[in-house]
């Protein structure tokens, strides 16, 4: 993949610009960094919070030639990259809560979100843009109420010089290389390693119904494998789970 970034002090969000810059041919490997963002973007519509000077935040815009039955694996590949990068410019280490958040010290302190555009028809794709925003530092005055609990960063109160180059870098060069094999799959079993649900009891929503299950595995699509409290075996592709509020989460991590 050839690489080619552009970098931004200011700018609204990553993945928009890149959406943007793909639409009019921007090659694959081009990379898109920002200091900040004002309407950063995650999962599900949410905002993501990306103060000036704590945070990597970047977009990848992304022309994969495999099949679309791949594409799910990109946040998957993504996550394992994430870790890894984190775990070489610190001492911390890192977890992953299926299927696109990395936890360290019980804390979230990176989301991925990637969005792909296809023709018309469905059938054909036109660009993916992976997007990830990794938390370096706390924000000046604290993390604001609303995720205030969940909320980390890889570092508490100082970061070595130069961390965020060295982090943009780490995360580059391992999601590439994972990248370019991506159809072998051979990140998956570093990411049931990594996970910190399998085993552990979750809620879900499904069809405006929350739904309990026990996580059983991640299988070889990047799907979370669950069974029902009535023994049903489902497999998610997509959502959002959560540690149900009697597990102990440290625990459930720290395994």
């Amino acid at each position: 993949m050839k690489r080619k970034v552009y970098l931004f002090e200011n700018i609204t969000s990553t993945n928009d610009f890149c959406k943007n810059i793909a639409k009019v041919g921007a090659t694959e490997g081009t990379v898109v960094v920002a200091d900040m963002q004002t309407m950063g973007k995650g999962r599900m519509g949410r905002s993501f919070i990306s103060p000036k000077g704590t945070g990597l935040y970047l977009s990848i815009v992304l022309r994969p030639k495999f099949d679309k039955i791949f594409l799910p694996l990109i946040t998957t590949a993504a996550a394992v990259a994430a870790a890894r990068a984190i775990e070489h410019v610190s001492p911390r280490k890192a977890f992953i809560k299926w299927v696109n958040d990395i936890y360290v010290d019980n804390k979230k302190v990176a989301g991925i979100l990637a969005e792909s555009s296809f023709s018309d028809t469905d059938e054909n794709l036109n660009y993916t843009i992976l997007g990830i925003g990794i938390n370096i530092l706390p924000p000046k005055n604290g993390f604001n109420e609303s995720i205030k609990d969940i909320a980390g960063s890889v570092y508490k109160k100082f970061a070595p010089e130069g961390t965020r180059d060295r982090l943009l870098n780490e995360f580059l060069n391992e999601f590439e290389a994972l990248y370019e094999k991506l159809p072998e799959k051979d990140f998956i079993i570093e990411y049931r390693e990594r996970s910190f649900l399998i085993g552990k009891n979750i809620t879900f929503i499904k069809n405006e119904e929350e739904i309990s299950a026990l996580v059983l595995d991640v299988d070889e699509s990047g799907s979370l494998v669950v069974k029902k409290e009535d023994a049903e075996i489902l497999t998610l592709s997509t959502g959002e789970v959560n540690i149900k509020k009697d597990e102990n989460f440290y625990k459930a991590i720290n395994e």
